[in-house]
């Protein structure tokens, strides 16, 4: 995979992930992910599930040794009228986290190339 950066939007079924982003996870390599960044949203149709990402995708990418934004949007069906989004704190929210995402993909490629540097002779 040649992307710097990732976002996964995923939906959340039954309090869980879906079976089509599990198998996604399993046809990769363990450490497929590595000097990734990857952040996140998920939506859902309460505001029950809102810790799916927390307790269930964030520990799958932590495996997979991805470099994870903290930070994450979850939507609710409140937040969409006929497939809209009609939050404006929702657009709020996913300016930001893909601010938050470029930032720390910048700020891990320099450090990278820090790295690199060192050992260039």
């Amino acid at each position: 995979m040649e992307a710097d950066a990732i976002i996964i939007g995923t939906p959340i079924f039954q309090a869980s992930l879906p079976a089509t982003l599990k198998n996604i996870f399993d046809l990769l390599p363990q450490d497929g992910l590595e000097g990734k960044i990857v952040s996140m949203y998920a939506t859902a149709g309460s505001d029950k599930h809102f810790l799916i990402p927390e307790q269930q995708l964030k520990p799958i990418l932590g495996y997979m040794k991805a470099q994870v934004v903290q930070t994450y949007v979850f939507l609710n069906d409140k937040d969409f009228l006929s497939k809209e989004i009609i939050n404006d704190d929702v657009f709020f929210r996913l300016d930001r986290l893909v601010e938050d995402t470029m930032v720390l993909t910048e700020t891990y490629q320099k450090i990278k190339e820090t790295e690199e540097a060192k050992y260039d002779f």
